[in-house]
C-alpha cells in the first residue's frame, strides 16, 4: 500500500503537532519542579525562621523568669531582715550612731558558729562566696533562688573609727546577693549594697510639752512620752 502526497503530509503534520505537545508538557513539567523547588525552599526558610523566633521568645521569656525570681528574693530577705536590723538597733536611734549589721552575719538562724554563718580570718572583708546564707534553694515556681549576705570592703578608715572585719560591721553598709535558677539550666543574679540608717527625725505632731505641768518644756510631766524608737526604724 502506498501513500499519496496528500497522505504523507497529514501524517507529517500530526508527527511535528505531537512532537510539540511534548515539548510543551516538558517546558511545563521543568517550570512545576522549578516551582516546587522554590516552594520548598522559602517553606524551609520560613521554618527556621519561625523556629528561630520561637527559640529566642522562650529564652526572653526563661532570663525575665530568672530575673523576677532574683528580684523576688531580694525582696524575701529584705522582709526578714527587717525586725532583726530594728531589734538589733534601736538604741542606735536615740543618739543617731551608725546602724549595725553585726546580727546578719550569722545567718538566718541568728545563731554564732553554724553552717550558714560568714566565714573568713582576721581582717578579711569575706566575699559573696564566704557569705551568710540567709536564704537556701527556696522555690520560687519552677525556679530556685538563694541569698547570701557579707560585709563591704571596709579596709580605709570609715570615718568614726577603724574599718570592720569579715563580721564586724562599723559603717551600716554591706553586700547582698541573690542568685535564681531554673529550667534550661539557666539563671540570673541580683547583688545590692545595702545601707542601714538608724539616724533621727523630727517627730510631727509631737508637742514636747504636750500634757507637761506648768508649760514644763520637756517630757518629764508627759502623758504618752515615746519610749519605743523601733517604730522610727526605716
Amino acid at each position: 500500500m502506498k501513500l499519496s502526497t496528500e497522505d504523507r503530509s497529514e501524517t507529517k503534520t500530526e508527527t511535528t503537532l505531537f512532537s510539540n505537545r511534548m515539548n510543551d508538557a516538558g517546558v511545563i513539567i521543568v517550570g512545576v519542579l522549578i516551582m516546587l523547588a522554590l516552594l520548598s525552599g522559602i517553606a524551609f526558610t520560613a521554618m527556621r525562621i519561625s523556629s528561630a523566633e520561637v527559640q529566642i521568645a522562650t529564652n526572653d521569656s526563661l532570663y525575665r523568669q530568672y530575673f523576677l525570681t532574683a528580684e523576688a528574693g531580694i525582696d524575701h530577705t529584705l522582709k526578714l531582715l527587717e525586725k532583726p536590723f530594728a531589734a538589733a538597733n534601736a538604741p542606735l536611734v536615740k543618739t543617731a550612731a551608725t546602724a549595725r549589721w553585726d546580727f546578719a552575719f550569722t545567718g538566718s538562724d541568728r545563731l554564732a558558729d553554724t553552717a550558714d554563718d560568714v566565714s573568713g580570718t582576721g581582717d578579711q572583708q569575706g566575699d559573696f562566696e564566704e557569705g551568710a546564707v540567709w536564704i537556701d534553694q527556696a522555690v520560687f515556681g519552677s525556679s530556685e533562688y538563694s541569698v547570701v549576705l557579707w560585709n563591704n570592703d571596709e579596709s580605709a578608715d570609715t570615718g568614726n573609727a577603724a574599718g570592720g572585719n569579715f563580721n564586724t560591721d562599723k559603717d551600716g553598709y554591706v553586700w547582698l546577693r541573690c542568685d535564681a535558677t531554673g529550667p534550661r539550666g539557666g539563671g540570673a543574679g541580683i547583688q545590692v549594697l545595702l545601707r542601714g540608717d538608724t539616724r533621727g527625725v523630727s517627730l510631727a505632731g509631737y508637742g514636747a510639752q504636750a500634757g507637761a505641768n506648768g508649760g514644763n518644756n520637756s517630757s518629764v510631766g508627759d502623758l504618752n512620752p515615746i519610749t519605743d524608737f523601733s517604730l522610727q526604724m526605716h
